[in-house]
């Protein structure tokens, strides 16, 4: 299973300088008494879905809608003493709060990329995403420890999540700092009940999905943002992009079986360009088509 290196989730430090009545602009729904926010979004439509309907392994867009909260305005501001900056990005750190005793070092944390305006947000597999950074988050059986359920994954289960909600900053070589001033646990919301009947989606990875020559913020091109390059369950943000990553390709074959091969780039596992095909080992070929398309696959010599 590929690893990638985890967000610095050590900035998010007790005593955050915001009231935990910080509010976003995602619609709300109540759950059990309490309010929570609908994170779902719906690429198609521009639009949050109606409800959380997402399983836990089954991959769908999850957004953030900044509006209102500091962060709105922190978007905007530029620190000069960060090396060669180019912009700021939401960031997140998700946890959940009804999985037993393991809850603690089940954080999920990472990046979010613009959809619109305000509202920042990232193609997710949770499950996915768990396993390949080596968090306990999900199991596919029952914790043995005092008969509690920490799975997530069991016919019905509702998984209750909050969310550290911070920034990150970006140059043309990749993550350059950190807004060190996070909103801490202000942001809920709920999986939606697990049903054994939906097929989990299959697996993908950031670097399948999304073509290293993609500029997933200004100046900044994927295969530089290496955290995000080689990870699992994780991608950026399109409708063509979530097609792949559900499987649904035949619509983009088709497109290709027209088209002609343009040019070849070869990449190294790092997103690192090579200057050939190597003789052997495994390494990313990136076909670029005349209509347009990039597509990346693995090659393996």
């Amino acid at each position: 299973m590929k690893k990638i290196f985890t967000l610095a989730s050590a900035l998010l430090l007790a005593g955050s300088a915001f009231a935990q009545d910080v509010k976003f602009a995602n619609p709300t729904y109540e759950y059990e008494g309490e309010t929570y926010y609908v994170v779902q979004y719906d690429l198609e439509k521009g639009a949050f879905a109606d409800a959380n309907t997402f399983n836990v392994d089954e991959t769908f867009v999850f957004a953030i809608d900044v509006t209102g909260s500091p962060i709105a305005d922190a978007l905007v501001s530029y620190n000069s003493d960060l090396d060669g900056q180019l912009g700021w990005g939401v960031a997140f750190d998700m946890y959940p709060t009804n999985l037993g005793e393991k809850k603690g070092a089940t954080n999920l944390d990472g990046r979010l990329f613009k959809i619109k305006d305000n509202v920042y947000g990232m193609i997710f597999n949770m499950a996915q995403y768990a396993a390949a950074t080596n968090k306990v988050t999900f199991k596919n059986k029952p914790a043995e420890e005092g008969g509690e359920c920490y799975t997530g994954m069991e016919e019905g289960f509702v998984t209750a999540f909050n969310d550290n909600v911070f920034m990150w900053a970006w140059n043309e070589k990749g993550t350059c700092g950190w807004w060190t001033e996070p909103i801490e646990g202000a942001f809920p919301f709920t999986s939606g009940a697990y049903d054994p009947a939906k097929k989990a989606s299959p697996e993908f990875y950031f670097n399948e999905v999304v073509p290293a020559t993609t500029q997933i913020c200004t100046g900044l091109e994927a295969q530089n943002l290496s955290e995000a390059w080689d990870a699992a369950g994780y991608a950026y943000p399109t409708v063509e992009f979530l097609n792949i990553a559900l499987g649904n390709t035949d619509g983009i074959s088709n497109v290709e079986l027209n088209a002609d091969v343009v040019a070849v780039n070869y990449f190294d596992l790092q997103g690192r360009k090579l200057s050939a095909a190597p003789a052997n080992g495994l390494f990313i070929q990136q076909n670029v088509l005349s209509n347009g398309a990039v597509k990346a696959v693995k090659v393996v010599k």
